[in-house]
């Protein structure tokens, strides 16, 4: 379970990163 919850938060963060990178 957290492997997987971390993997999410992870593929989360670098989406939003590419996404919109200024917003960091």
């Amino acid at each position: 379970m957290q492997h997987l919850a971390h993997r999410l938060v992870t593929h989360h963060t670098i989406y939003n990163t590419i996404q919109q990178p200024h917003t960091f």
